[in-house]
């Protein structure tokens, strides 16, 4: 996936990154760069969790109820 060429066209879509701490594009900065390069919309959110890729949804479960909610 081409993160920096997709997250640009999502315009005014709000959306929500859960970033997995373990994730290599977490540790490395990339995910939080890429998410300061969409297009800005105030209900597009940015969570870091402590959690890996595979079990980011899971983890993040609270995050994701609450983003939605407040939609």
């Amino acid at each position: 996936m081409n993160f920096a060429s997709s997250i640009q066209k999502m315009g005014s879509t709000p959306f929500l990154w859960i970033a997995p701490d373990a994730d290599p594009v977490t540790k490395s900065g990339m995910a939080s760069d890429y998410f300061s390069k969409a297009p800005k919309t105030p209900k597009s959110k940015f969570i870091e969790i402590e959690a890996e890729h595979i079990n980011a949804p899971v983890k993040g479960i609270k995050e994701i109820h609450q983003w939605i909610s407040d939609l």
